[in-house]
């Protein structure tokens, strides 16, 4: 056998070890880690490391029990993770999705299915595949993020501390697929909420106000999530102000109609068309009528609607 892989020395870089196997990620970060890692043959490793590799490659019956022992070890359950990241890229590279039933069974599919299995162990590396990969890369990853679950919060959200934008808005995104954080989940959305009005990347601000729209329409209080998002109708930029329209909508909370129609007055003063489309969209969303088209005929409508509730 002649296959090749990353070395499994401690601390080895992701990225390097991208770039070693496939050459995909030119400029993937400002700068690389320092990484001791190079590319050895299975007869070069330790027996434990080198039989963990083989037994996957060959498909050995007892591949499950030495999975289990594998992840009861640190060190060899990292070489078995980012061995499989780097055989399911590999795949991905040859893999025909032309053909209907191609992929199942393949070099990718088998990777990606064990990566998943594996579960929380894998979520740390697919994260950083998420962050520094290309196109196909960061898709592959996320992808696998969200179908490992609740286990990737973590180490997706490790990665909005990133110093590269591009790679905070990937994780902001898988963020937004994630399900529900159970206990955590206030503190997830307090940070989404402070990325919302901090980050300097307007399209960054763009993603946390989706994510946090998706959150929240999956949670059992919404409030924060609508005020938060309310104030990002006054955002510097003008395709974070609609995101935000939008995303009041996706939300479902009625008390956002006040600040939308201060959001469509705006528009109308700053001749804003696009703006004003997406005011009128959520406006007519949440109050389930289409009737009003300008933002003083949306403050009546408002002043009448809550007389009438208050007459109850």
């Amino acid at each position: 056998m002649r296959d090749v892989m990353p070395t499994f020395c401690s601390r080895s870089s992701l990225a390097v070890l991208f770039v070693l196997h496939l050459g995909f990620l030119a400029g993937c970060a400002a700068s690389e880690p320092e990484s001791t890692g190079r590319v050895r043959s299975v007869a070069e490793l330790p027996p434990a490391y080198g039989e963990l590799w083989v037994a996957w490659r060959e498909k050995a019956p007892d591949w499950t029990d030495r999975r289990r022992a594998a992840l009861a070890d640190p060190e060899l359950t990292r070489f078995l993770v980012e061995n499989l990241v780097l055989d399911m890229l590999a795949g991905y590279k040859r893999a025909d999705f032309s053909t209907p039933g191609a992929m199942a069974g393949s070099q990718f599919d088998r990777a990606r299915a064990e990566l998943i299995v594996i579960g929380e162990p894998a979520t740390w590396s697919l994260a950083e595949l998420n962050a520094i990969g290309n196109g196909y890369g960061s898709a592959i990853g996320g992808q696998a993020l969200i179908e490992i679950g609740r286990p990737s919060i973590p180490a997706v959200v490790a990665q909005l501390d990133r110093q590269e934008f591009q790679a905070r808005g990937r994780a902001v995104d898988v963020l937004a697929d994630l399900p529900h954080a159970r206990r955590s989940e206030s503190e997830l959305q307090e940070r989404l909420r402070v990325m919302m009005v901090k980050d300097p990347e307007w399209t960054v601000r763009k993603r946390c106000v989706d994510a946090l729209a998706a959150r929240a329409s999956r949670d059992t209080t919404v409030e924060e999530a609508r005020r938060s998002i309310s104030r990002a109708l006054g955002d510097p930029d003008e395709a974070v102000r609609r995101s935000a329209a939008r995303a009041l909508m996706r939300v479902g909370d009625p008390q956002a109609i006040p600040a939308l129609i201060n959001y469509l007055e705006r528009c109308e003063r700053e001749a804003d068309l696009r703006g004003h489309d997406a005011a009128l969209e959520a406006l007519h969303g949440l109050s389930g009528t289409r009737e009003p088209t300008d933002s003083a005929s949306w403050r009546a409508y408002w002043r009448d609607r809550n007389r009438a509730n208050s007459g109850r």
